[in-house]
């Protein structure tokens, strides 16, 4: 569960914003804050994962809660605040700022923010073990890692496990990839995941290699295939 605080003075577009999110499986709001001062207040006490903070809110506005949260030592280093707001001339400004994530309009799609909390969400979780065992394991079944299906596919079976997700949503998956590397169209990614997969069954693959890991020699879907691989990494 990702745990969101959401800051903005203004009711209205809290509360539909804080609804939107909640529609989400993986989301829960902890809180709405309503100014500044109890912004800072909120995330130091309730420690989200998340920040979405509107920078224009009375007593201490947006830029004042960068500017306070940037100086603390315990959290100066987490890069886990998503600014919105409807101007973008202050962009330079603070996405430079090293506990700013991302800086996003309002006008935005509600997937593209979607996809920004999650990937913060797998930053934090990152353990490089993980990372470490999945290279190795996708050299074992001979995926080569500098083909474009492998880096995809193993992108896609970090953001899974880092964030906790049974529910493997396959379009969800290569929206954050798509994201992350700037693709426009998540078609491609999603056929060049498929096609890594199905390269593991080729007629040159181990039948010995594949039972060991996935307990069967059948091919699997792409949904099992990352399932099983995090299951054989975490018991292993």
């Amino acid at each position: 569960m990702i745990e969101i605080l959401i800051a903005d003075d203004n009711a209205i577009l809290a509360q539909q914003l804080s609804n939107t999110l909640t529609k989400e499986k993986d989301f829960k709001i902890l809180k709405i804050s309503k100014n500044g001062n109890e912004a800072i207040e909120d995330y130091l006490s309730l420690n989200p994962d998340v920040l979405i903070l509107d920078l224009d809110m009375p007593v201490m506005n947006g830029f004042e809660v960068i500017e306070y949260l940037s100086k603390l030592p315990v959290v100066s280093t987490k890069e886990d605040i998503i600014v919105l707001s409807s101007y973008d001339y202050f962009r330079s400004e603070i996405s430079n700022t090293k506990k700013v994530k991302y800086v996003l309009k309002r006008n935005n799609e509600n997937n593209i923010l979607f996809d920004l909390i999650r990937e913060i969400k797998t930053d934090q979780n990152y353990k490089p073990t993980f990372k470490n065992d999945l290279s190795n394991l996708l050299l074992t079944l001979n995926l080569k890692p500098y083909n474009k299906g492998t880096k995809y596919l193993k992108k896609a079976i970090e953001i899974v496990y880092y964030n906790n997700n049974d529910d493997i949503n396959i379009s969800n998956i290569t929206h954050q990839i798509a994201l992350h590397n700037k693709i426009k169209h998540t078609n491609t990614i999603q056929s060049n995941i498929d096609k890594a997969v199905n390269s593991v069954y080729s007629k040159y693959s181990s039948k010995e290699t594949l039972n060991d890991i996935f307990s069967t020699t059948y091919q699997l879907s792409t949904k099992e295939f990352i399932s099983r691989v995090i299951t054989y990494i975490d018991n292993n």
